[in-house]
C-alpha cells in the first residue's frame, strides 16, 4: 500500500494505484480520472478536488475508510466517487462524513455505508449538480446512516439511476434541490417492510415546478417532510406503522403537492374487548379499506350481528349501522368492535391499512354541525375525523380551531386505544390526536361551522402537553382505579365566566371501563368547572363518582396559581372523612352500585397580610398590581432582575434594577397572563417572588 504521509499541502500523481492511504496535511485529487484497483484509507487527512474543470473523478473497485479526522473539500471542489466493482465495496466514516459531487457505479456493486464507530453519514452534490448515478443492478446499502444532496439546478437522480437504495426503519434521506425535474428514486424490494424502509424522508425544494417520483414502494416509518414542489406517488408511499405509538406520518409544513395514492398504516396492540372509533387519515376512502383487515358486519343477516355504526346527533336513535363497504370515510367516523377472541370480534393486535389521497395542507372545514338532538346526554355531540396522516394537537384556543367558543369547554374527547378509555384535551390539559383516531366535541348552537387548523398539526406520537401557567385557582382532582385506569376534573376560575353552566365549562362523556368522576351543573355532567369567583363557605362543590371495578381508589391533587388564603378540603360523603388538597393522595374504597355523590369540595379564603421578604433583614420588596412590578432593594448597588415562568423558563430579558430604597418600575410587556418568578440577584442578595401578570 502506497502512503502518501506529507505534510502541508500535496497533489495526488495521477496514476494508478493498487491500495492508496493518504495521511496529514492537505491532500488534493488531480482534475480528470484517479483510478484505485484496491482500498483507499484517509486518516487524520484534509482532502480537496479541481476547483475547475476538469473536475476530479475517482475510480474504485475496494473500499474507502476514514480514521481519525476527516476535512472535506469545499463544496464547489466536491470529486466524483465512481464504484465500479461487481461485488461488496464499503465506505466507513467510523464518525465522519464523507462529501462527494456524485456517487456513481458503473457494475452491479453493492456499495454500503458502514453503521461502525458513528456510522458514515454521506453528502453528496453541490450547486452545479451532482447526486446519486445508480447503475442498473447496483445497490446502496444505507444501513443507519444518513444521507443528503445539495441543492442544484440539475437533477438530484441521474437519468441512468435505475438501481437502488436499501433503507432501513433508521436511516434517513434529505432531498434538497432546485432542479424542474429531480429524478426518480428506486427502492431495494427484497424483503418489503424491511429493506424499501427509510425513517424519515425530508424533500426540500426551491422550485415550485420541481416532481420527485417514486418508481417503486418506498414506506416511510417516521416523517415525510415536504416543503416544496411536487412528489409523485405512482401510488407507491406507504406510511408504515411498527407499533401501536409509531407509525409514518406527512409533516403539515411547505406548500407542496402529493399526488398519487398513499397508503397509511396504523396499528391498535390491546386495551381489550370493546368499541373503537376510527376514521381515515386520507380522501377518498370507503369502509371496503377496512374490510381486508377486520371483519365487517353491517347486520344484513341480523341487527344483533352488527359491528359497524357511526354517529348521528339528530338522529334517534344517534348510533346507526353502516350502509356496507361502499360507505364513505370523508364525511364520517365509525365505532368497530374489536379486541374479541373469535375473528368475528376482531383479535388485537391489528394493524390496518386505507389508501387514498393526501388532503395537502389546507385547513380543514366541517360544516353545518347540528345541535337538534333529542336526548340530553348526547345533543351537540359531534364525532369529528382527524383528516390527516399525522398527529393534531388540542389546546383549547383558535390556534387549533377557529370558532373554539363554539365548542362547550374548550374541550375534545380521544380515545385512547392502548387501554380503551376517553382522554379529555382543553384549555387546561393538551394533547396530540393521532391520525386514525376521531374526536368528540360539544357544539354549542345548531348548524355551526368549525375549521380546524393545519398549524395545528404535529408529528409527536400521542404526545402530550401541560399548561402550567395562565389559570387561576386551578385545582385537578386524579382518581385512579384498582386496574390503573384513570379519569380527572379540573376547577378553576376565569373572570368572565359565570358560576353556573356556561360555554367555559367541560362536558363529562362516560368510560364504560374506567373510574368516572364529574360534577354536576345544572343537571349536566361536568369535567371541568370554571367559576367567576372563589366559592364561600356556603356554597359546596360536588363531585359525582361511580366506576367498573370495586376496590381501592386513589386520588392525587395538583393546584396551581392559587390566591393567597385559599384553602380546599375534600369531603367523602360515604366515609366522613375531610382531606386538605395540599396534603398526600387521599384513597377510599368503592363498592359496586353505591351513590355517585361521593365528594364535595369546601373552599375557604382567609385575608392575608403582604407577604414578607425572602432575603435577610427585609432589604428587598417585590410588588405587582397586575400590569406593572416594582421592585424596591434597600441595599446599595445594581441588581439583575430576571423573570421565569413556572418551569423555570427565562420569559423576558433580564433588567437592571438599583438600589437605595429606589423604585424600579419593570416592563413586562408581551408575557400572556399568568403568574410568573421574578428573581433579585446581586451584591450578597437573592430574592424570588411569584407575581401575577393580568
Amino acid at each position: 500500500m502506497l502512503n502518501q504521509a506529507q505534510s502541508g499541502s500535496f497533489n495526488i500523481p495521477q496514476i494508478t494505484y493498487h491500495h492508496l492511504k493518504l495521511t496529514n496535511g492537505t491532500k488534493v485529487w488531480a482534475g480528470n480520472t484517479t483510478t484505485i484497483n484496491g482500498n483507499l484509507i484517509y486518516t487524520d487527512v484534509s482532502i480537496d478536488g479541481a476547483s475547475s474543470a476538469p473536475f476530479s473523478t475517482v475510480n474504485i473497485a475496494g473500499d474507502l475508510t476514514s480514521n481519525g479526522a476527516l476535512t472535506n473539500p469545499p463544496i464547489a471542489n466536491s470529486y466524483t466517487f465512481i464504484c465500479t466493482s461487481n461485488g461488496t465495496q464499503t465506505l466507513s466514516g467510523n464518525g465522519n462524513q464523507f462529501n462527494l459531487f456524485r456517487l456513481q457505479t458503473t457494475g452491479t456493486s453493492t456499495v454500503v455505508l458502514s453503521d461502525n464507530s458513528g456510522g458514515t453519514t454521506l453528502q453528496l452534490g453541490n450547486a452545479s449538480g451532482g447526486g446519486f448515478s445508480l447503475g442498473a443492478g447496483s445497490t446502496l446499502v444505507l444501513n443507519n446512516n444518513s444521507v443528503s444532496t445539495v441543492s442544484s439546478t440539475n437533477s438530484a437522480f441521474a437519468a441512468a439511476t435505475t438501481g437502488v437504495i436499501r433503507g432501513s426503519a433508521n436511516a434517513n434521506l434529505t432531498i434538497n434541490s432546485a432542479a424542474t425535474a429531480v429524478g426518480t428514486m428506486y427502492m431495494d424490494q427484497t424483503t418489503p417492510g424491511t429493506t424499501n424502509v427509510l425513517k424519515n424522508l425530508t424533500y426540500n425544494c426551491t422550485n415550485a415546478s420541481s416532481n420527485l417520483i417514486l418508481g417503486n414502494q418506498l414506506q416511510i416509518a417516521g416523517i415525510l417532510t415536504h416543503t416544496d414542489g411536487a412528489l409523485t406517488t405512482g401510488g407507491n408511499l406507504v406510511l408504515k406503522a411498527t407499533s401501536g405509538t409509531l407509525y409514518g406520518q406527512i409533516a403539515g409544513s411547505g406548500s407542496g403537492t402529493i399526488s398519487g395514492n398513499v397508503i397509511s398504516q396504523y396499528t391498535i396492540t390491546g386495551g381489550g374487548i370493546g368499541w373503537r372509533p376510527i376514521c381515515s387519515p386520507l380522501n377518498g376512502a370507503t369502509l371496503a379499506q377496512l374490510s381486508d383487515d377486520m371483519n365487517l358486519d353491517f347486520g344484513s343477516l341480523s341487527a344483533a350481528s352488527a359491528n359497524t355504526y357511526y354517529f348521528d346527533e339528530s338522529a334517534v336513535p344517534y348510533w346507526n349501522r353502516a350502509s356496507g363497504t361502499s360507505a364513505t370515510m370523508d364525511s364520517r367516523s365509525y365505532s368497530i368492535y374489536m379486541g374479541g377472541s373469535a375473528a368475528w370480534a376482531n383479535p388485537l393486535p391489528l394493524t390496518m391499512d386505507i389508501t387514498g389521497t393526501y388532503a395537502g395542507t389546507a385547513d380543514y372545514t366541517v360544516n353545518g354541525l347540528s345541535r337538534t338532538g333529542s336526548i340530553t346526554d348526547t345533543t351537540g355531540w359531534q364525532v369529528i375525523r382527524n383528516p390527516w396522516p399525522s398527529g393534531f394537537m388540542w389546546d383549547g384556543t383558535t390556534a387549533t380551531v377557529d370558532d373554539v367558543n363554539n365548542v362547550q369547554g374548550q374541550q375534545v374527547w380521544v380515545f385512547n386505544q392502548s387501554d380503551s378509555s376517553y382522554t379529555v384535551y382543553d384549555n387546561a390539559t393538551q394533547g396530540v390526536i393521532p391520525p386514525f383516531t376521531p374526536f368528540t366535541v360539544k357544539v354549542v348552537s345548531n348548524n355551526t361551522d368549525l375549521t380546524f387548523k393545519n398549524s395545528a398539526r404535529n408529528t409527536d406520537s400521542l404526545s402530550n402537553f401541560f399548561s402550567k401557567t395562565g389559570f387561576e385557582n386551578y385545582l385537578e382532582l386524579k382518581v385512579t382505579g384498582p386496574t390503573g385506569k384513570t379519569d380527572a376534573v379540573k376547577w378553576y376560575t376565569h373572570p368572565q365566566a359565570t358560576n353556573g353552566y356556561d360555554i367555559y365549562d367541560g362536558t363529562k362523556k362516560l368510560n364504560t371501563g374506567a373510574p368516572n368522576m364529574y360534577f354536576m351543573l345544572e343537571g349536566q355532567k361536568a369535567s371541568k368547572e370554571v367559576w367567576n369567583t372563589i366559592p364561600t363557605e356556603n356554597e359546596p362543590v360536588f363531585i359525582h363518582f361511580f366506576a367498573k371495578n370495586a376496590g381501592k381508589h386513589t386520588i392525587n391533587f395538583a393546584t396551581e396559581n392559587m390566591a393567597p388564603g385559599v384553602k380546599v378540603v375534600l369531603e367523602d360523603l360515604v366515609t366522613g372523612k375531610k382531606h386538605p388538597v395540599n396534603s398526600k393522595p387521599y384513597e377510599f374504597t368503592y363498592e359496586a352500585n353505591s351513590t355517585q355523590a361521593r365528594f364535595v369540595l369546601h373552599f375557604t379564603q382567609t385575608i392575608t397580610s403582604a407577604k414578607e421578604p425572602q432575603t435577610a433583614n427585609n432589604a428587598t420588596q417585590i410588588g405587582c398590581n397586575g400590569s406593572e412590578v416594582t421592585v424596591i432593594i434597600n441595599k446599595a448597588g445594581s441588581f439583575d432582575a430576571t423573570v421565569f415562568d413556572l418551569l423555570g423558563r427565562t420569559v423576558a430579558n433580564t433588567q437592571t434594577v438599583h438600589g437605595n430604597g429606589q423604585l424600579n418600575t419593570l416592563n413586562l410587556n408581551g408575557l400572556a397572563a399568568g403568574y410568573y418568578l421574578l428573581q433579585v440577584k446581586g451584591n450578597g442578595v437573592i430574592t424570588t417572588e411569584k407575581v401575577y401578570i393580568k
